[in-house]
């Protein structure tokens, strides 16, 4: 990714094995600090392609100057890039997002409900049900609005407080 060559720090980076390097292609990306691969389907016997999207937000609060573009407009642009991708294939989204969310839900409350409401969705809606999160952190940040909703508009799914590691 060049929109960092000139910085002296920072930046992201997938490591690829060679024995799996020819079926791993870099995607053209102009979001600065994300960096995208896509997995070849037929290679790993998969029944869509994977891509790994690989971010770095920098943090609400930073004071770079270096930077012509904000945390929350890379959050926005990955919401499209993600959505964009999806037709594609698969995602595993990953990174340092810096988004400070708290114990926010990650997805629509009740959305299952809507299908017998006064909402139209479509015939194959699938409504997203999840364990709860499991949260220490209770801090919010400006981050947080842009983040939940690229996670809602793509039906992703947080690990963050969802794995072994979180639960008390």
């Amino acid at each position: 990714n060049n929109t960092r060559k000139d910085n002296k720090h920072g930046g992201v980076c997938i490591m690829v094995k060679h024995e799996i390097s020819r079926a791993v292609k870099q995607h053209k990306s102009s979001i600065p600090d994300v960096l995208v691969c896509k997995l070849d389907k037929n290679f790993f016997s998969l029944r869509d392609h994977v891509y790994i999207v690989n971010s770095y937000v920098r943090p609400a609060n930073s004071s770079s100057k270096t930077d012509p573009v904000t945390g929350t407009e890379i959050l926005h642009d990955l919401d499209q890039l993600v959505n964009n991708l999806s037709a594609e294939g698969d995602i595993i989204l990953c990174g340092d997002f810096n988004a400070r969310i708290a114990r926010d839900m990650d997805y629509i409350l009740n959305d299952q409900d809507a299908i017998d409401s006064f909402i139209p969705l479509p015939d194959d809606y699938i409504g997203q049900c999840f364990i709860p999160r499991n949260s220490r952190d209770k801090i919010k940040n400006s981050h947080r609005r842009p983040f939940l909703d690229m996670i809602v508009n793509n039906y992703l799914k947080l690990l963050n407080g969802r794995t072994l590691g979180d639960i008390k």
